[in-house]
């Protein structure tokens, strides 16, 4: 029970935490008098990599929880212990890789001046 109560408020994290993004993405652009496309691009931005890494850092706790769950279980023979750390391992590498990816991702998009798009009002 005790796995299920950590996920539980994992979840309930990520879920005020997307909501906190988005009511600051709603504050920030709506005293605007004007529309400024590189400040709603940039909020944007902002609030979308948050709300990802949001996802990102439960799905490294969900793990987390289940794997300091498994592993101590007694009398887990030898292989079965040898699987999960292997498992364990790997979910480690992916989560990794899914940031990388992540901040990647991000920093291109940070890299757009949408001031020039044809659509941006100037």
């Amino acid at each position: 029970m005790n796995a299920i109560n950590h996920y539980v408020e994992v979840g309930q994290a990520w879920a005020n935490g997307q909501v906190k993004i988005g009511q600051g993405l709603f504050e920030a652009i709506r005293g605007l008098e004007q529309f400024d496309a590189g400040l709603i691009w940039d909020k944007s931005v902002e609030a979308c990599q948050a709300a990802i890494q949001g996802n990102l850092d439960a799905e490294v706790a969900g793990t987390r929880i289940l794997f300091e769950e498994v592993a101590p279980v007694n009398n887990l023979p030898a292989a079965a212990l040898d699987v999960v750390k292997q498992m364990q391992a790997a979910t480690a590498e992916v989560a990794q890789t899914q940031q990388t990816a992540v901040d990647n991702w991000f920093n291109l998009l940070r890299q757009i001046d949408v001031k020039n798009l044809p659509l941006a009002g100037h």
